[in-house]
This record gives C-alpha cells, structure tokens and sequence, in this order.
C-alpha cells in the first residue's frame, strides 16, 4: 500500500454554479472532511497555500454573484485517473498570512444548496404510494435518488406537503426507522445497520488499515490510509487479528497534506446485519 502514502496528489476545483472556474493543482493543499450518513450535512475545510491574485479575489470577492462549487479530488503517481473524495457549496472563504505565505481557507458543504432552498407544496388525494412521495420529495432536491432501503408503504387517505424538503424527508424516512443523506448529488436511505450495495472494501494491515480496530458500545472505530471510497453507507470488511467481519460506515473524517502531513481517515463502523 506505498502507493497511498507517497507521491500525494490533490486537485482542487473552484466556481459558480453553472459557470467557468479555476482548477488548483500544484499548490500546496491540506483538508478536514467530516462524513456522516444521517442527514447532517456533510462538511469540508480546505487549506491552499499561495494562490495567485485573481484566484484569491474569485474566492474572497466572488464577483460573479453566484454561489461557488468546491470539488476535492485525489489520487497518487501510480494511478491514472484523480477520483472525487468531497464536493460540495461553498459557505465562507477567509484569507490569512503566515510569514511568507498566504493561506486561502475554504469551507464547505455537501448538499447546503439543495437543503437550503429544496421545498415542495403537493397534494395527494386517495390512497398513496410511499414510492411516489419519495419520488417527488427527491425532485424537489434537484437530486438523483441512489440506493433506497424503504419498503412500500400506501397512505390509505389524502394527505398535503407543504414546507422543507428536508424536514418531509426526515418524517418519511424516521417512519420506518431508515437514515438518509446527501452524498456527491444523491440521497441515499440506509437501513441503520445496511449498506449501500456497493462491494465491501477489505481493511486489512495489508490494504491500508493503520492500527488495530477499537470495539465501542455500537460497533468498531478504525482508522485507515484514505482511499477515496471509504464514505458513510459503504461496507467494509475488517480483517484483523481480534476483529473481523462486514461493517458498515457511518461516520468518515478525513484528514489530508498533499506533502508530509496526515493521510489519513478515522470511521466509526457498526456490524451489518
């Protein structure tokens, strides 16, 4: 697994919705990024040392009067292709100065933009499918509906939306004990101990764990070389000297320096069942 800790490489890129933007890809980069498969939004706090004026100004100015896009990608020399680890709106920029160096510090979150002004008014008269609300509760996202464990369900009498889309979502899915969340322009409703269908990613001392898993009241914490794939919702299969098993992940928190710094991400896990 040298290849996840040498040669680092980070791929920044920046601007309005719908518009053109910058792409940073040879500064110096460093991020925190807080996963979870609730339907807290998920946050990013990006790091980039000495970008050139115009690039500063886009951020700390933004001129265009639209709101800004952030995509984080990542990858290493051995591989072809950058993968996206985070994307997401961007909700504060700020600039600081270190001796020499000026210091952009971006902020932000996946699915702020969609959660923010996602609303829906409809009325349903007769018996309803649970599918059908689903349906137009996730069009009024602006989003794709992903993986969906909710089991059919009929409202035998009428009913009306009106409000967030957000706090409809939390009712529909809470109603059958599932968890929902926004990930790189999809809900995806999990069961709480469910993953999201994709294959189980192997977490062993060999394919990236740093460590020994840690048991906790509800499942394991470990901490891995970070590998674009680990986000909340996927399953993992730890392989370890004391445990072993399918989990699922629930939370993710990256930690990344495109030099010598961290490279890293600790997940809490629970046991799928």
């Amino acid at each position: 697994m040298s290849e996840y800790l040498f040669n680092r490489k980070v791929h920044l890129a920046i601007g309005p919705y719908g518009g053109e933007g910058i792409l940073i890809t040879e500064n110096y980069v460093q991020f925190d990024i807080d996963e979870t498969s609730d339907s807290t939004i998920n946050k990013g706090t990006i790091k980039v040392y000495n970008l050139n004026e115009d690039s500063r100004t886009l951020l700390e100015n933004n001129k265009t009067g639209k709101e800004l896009f952030c995509k984080l990608q990542v990858g290493y020399a051995t591989m072809a292709e950058m993968t996206e680890l985070f994307s997401g709106t961007v909700t504060r920029t700020r600039s600081t100065k270190e001796g020499k160096d000026y210091i952009s510090v971006i902020e932000l979150g996946d699915g702020v933009k969609e959660q923010k002004n996602a609303k829906i008014d409809k009325s349903y008269k007769g018996s309803t499918a649970n599918t059908n609300i689903l349906t137009d509760v996730v069009k009024s996202f602006g989003l794709s509906l992903g993986k969906s464990d909710l089991a059919p369900e009929t409202f035998q009498s009428g009913m009306a939306l009106s409000g967030s889309s957000k706090n409809i979502m939390d009712k529909l899915v809470k109603k059958q004990g599932m968890e929902w969340h926004i990930r790189a322009g999809q809900i995806h409703i999990l069961k709480p101990r469910g993953s999201n269908g994709e294959e189980a990613i192997v977490l062993s001392l060999d394919s990236g764990m740093i460590g020994a898993p840690i048991k906790k009241d509800d499942g394991i914490e470990v901490k891995a070389l970070i590998q674009p794939n680990l986000h909340p919702g996927r399953a993992v299969k730890i392989e370890a000297e004391l445990i072993k098993g399918l989990y699922r992940i629930r939370t993710a928190k990256f930690s990344g320096d495109n030099k010598n710094g961290p490279w890293e991400v600790m997940l809490t896990c629970v046991e799928v069942k």
